[in-house]
């Protein structure tokens, strides 16, 4: 049965308009999904933003860790030549008091 021209015409419309409204919503899907992109590089951006700025505090921290490292291990070598110097001047006081004290207790005896 052959087809009336009309009905292949109308049929084609049909078929455009379906065409055309899927079209349409892949448009609206695709612009959907460019905005929830856009959104996506934001957050991305504050979160990179935030790491460095997370990164660099703790590199801060470190430096301020490794400065206070090596003023306590200044001042341990410090303190331990003026400890032996310290241990030094003790030694020789003992002795110039010992030495005052038999000088004293050989005054005595005599």
């Amino acid at each position: 049965m052959p087809r009336e021209p009309l009905d292949v015409i109308a049929e084609s419309y049909q078929r455009i308009d379906e065409s055309t409204r899927t079209i349409a919503q892949a448009t609206t899907q695709m612009v959907e999904t460019q905005r929830s992109l856009a959104t996506t590089m934001q957050a991305l951006g504050a979160a990179q933003r935030l790491g460095l700025r997370l990164q660099a505090f703790a590199v801060m921290l470190l430096g301020l860790g490794l400065l206070f490292t090596g003023y306590v291990v200044w001042q341990h070598l410090a303190l331990r030549h003026e400890s032996a110097a310290l241990g030094q001047a003790v030694l020789a006081n003992t002795q110039t008091i010992a030495a005052q004290t038999q000088a004293i207790l050989e005054r005595l005896a005599r």
